[in-house]
C-alpha cells in the first residue's frame, strides 16, 4: 500500500484516502458515530452503513467533494483492491475448503467481491447470522 501510494501518479488517491481516513477520526462524534456504525455492521446492513458514510462525508466536505474524494478512494480501496483479491483467491478457491475474509464494504455491487466471484463462476451463497436484519 505504502509503496503504490508512493507513486506519482497515484498523487490523488493517496490525498483522498487521507482525506476521507482523516474524517472519520471526528473527537468530537467518535463514540456516538462508532456505536452507530458498530450497529449497522453487526446488523448486516452493508448498504445503509455505506450509505451513512457518503451522507458523513457529505456534512464534512460537501456533496461534491465527497463525491470526488469518495470515488477516488473507494476506486482504489474497493474496486481495484477487489480485482486483485479476486486474481489471488482463485487459487485457494479453485483448490477447495478455503475460507477468505474480507471487509464488508468489499462484497456489495457491480464493483464487488460478490458481483466478481457470480461473473467468474463461483456459487455465492448467502449464509445469514444471529441477530442480522432481514
Amino acid at each position: 500500500f505504502l509503496s503504490e501510494m508512493s507513486q506519482p501518479d497515484r498523487r490523488d488517491v493517496a490525498q483522498a484516502i487521507a482525506k476521507v481516513y482523516g474524517a472519520y477520526l471526528d473527537p468530537d462524534g467518535f463514540s456516538q458515530g462508532r456505536s452507530a456504525v458498530a450497529a449497522l455492521y453487526r446488523q448486516g446492513r452493508i448498504g445503509a452503513l455505506m450509505a451513512s458514510n457518503r451522507a458523513f462525508l457529505d456534512r464534512i466536505f460537501g456533496a461534491d467533494e465527497a463525491g470526488r474524494l469518495a470515488a477516488l478512494a473507494d476506486g482504489y480501496l474497493l474496486d481495484e483492491r477487489n480485482r486483485t483479491f479476486l486474481a489471488r483467491m482463485r487459487k485457494h478457491l479453485d483448490h477447495g475448503q478455503a475460507l477468505i475474509a474480507v471487509g464488508a464494504f468489499h462484497l456489495p455491487g457491480s464493483q464487488g467481491l460478490l458481483a466478481d466471484l457470480q461473473a467468474a463462476g463461483y456459487r455465492v451463497e448467502r449464509v445469514p447470522t444471529a441477530g442480522e436484519a432481514e
